[in-house]
């Protein structure tokens, strides 16, 4: 089992996915906090709009994805734990481009 930084034992699970707004892939910063709201991890999306990060299994995480030029979106993810290998959890966002007001 992998230690983490703390010193705990835990199984490790992956989420992974992509950023898109419509058609279009989006280069984006995820972070992830766990339940007390520390940072437990975060990741960059590519130029491909896709991302990966290992984080704790059996755990919830709150997402808040952020990209120049559109709106936040900020989810609960529930990150079970695998059963003798590692989980792997897919979670793709879709995000709303700002649009600036007509004058």
């Amino acid at each position: 089992y992998p230690i983490l930084a703390d010193g705990v034992t835990t199984n490790l699970s992956i989420l992974k996915g992509l950023i898109t707004s419509g058609e279009s892939k989006v280069e984006a910063t995820i972070e992830f906090k766990n339940e007390t709201g520390a940072i437990a991890g975060k990741t960059v999306s590519n130029e491909s709009g896709s991302y990966f990060i290992t984080l704790a299994g059996g755990k919830k995480y709150t997402a808040t994805i952020n990209a120049t030029g559109y709106q936040p979106q900020t989810i609960t993810i529930d990150l079970p734990l695998g059963k003798g290998t590692t989980f792997i959890k897919e979670e793709s966002f879709d995000l709303i481009k700002i649009v600036a007001p007509e004058k």
